[in-house]
């Protein structure tokens, strides 16, 4: 004898439409940028806000000497300041960097100051490339509110099925 008994199962499946975060990603990096060229003004380190590491004496004496007195660490002419670019590569990726521009090229300076460290004998480090953690913070926010959208606009799809 056939079993009476039957399931009558109806499903509603959320579909997000994840696959580009070329938008939100591309505002992330121009802030980034923002932020790096600000540490440079304020001469301050990326991740703890401290004050960069003092100019040598002979350092703030060619600046004045050429004219460029008073101004903080990595900052002369303004050229590494327009070197620091935020930039879209294919979707899904934006990238924060140097660009490769004046003489000497403002890349390596970067990675002198940031990594290596100027000066032969003292080594000093200034780090000015970089996210902050409140800016990280600012940055999940930001991600998180994409996703809600991306939910929030996400198609249905339904399924019934009859067991």
């Amino acid at each position: 004898m056939p079993s009476e008994f039957t399931v009558d199962i109806k499903c509603d499946f959320v579909i997000p439409d994840f696959m580009d975060a070329t938008v939100p990603l591309t505002q992330i990096s121009e802030v980034v940028a923002n932020d790096c060229r600000k540490n440079i003004r304020k001469s301050t380190d990326f991740e703890t806000g401290s004050p960069l590491a003092k100019l040598a004496r002979k350092t703030i004496n060619d600046k004045k000497r050429l004219g460029y007195g008073g101004k903080p660490p990595l900052e002369r002419t303004g050229v590494m300041l327009n070197a620091i670019h935020a930039y879209k590569v294919v979707n899904n990726v934006a990238v924060i960097g140097i660009i490769s521009r004046g003489s000497p090229r403002r890349d390596m300076i970067g990675i002198y100051h940031q990594y290596l460290g100027v000066n032969k004998q003292t080594r000093v480090i200034r780090r000015f490339l970089g996210i902050s953690p409140e800016r990280w913070e600012k940055i999940k926010s930001r991600m998180d509110r994409w996703v809600a959208e991306r939910l929030q606009k996400s198609s249905h799809k339904y399924l019934n099925l009859k067991v």
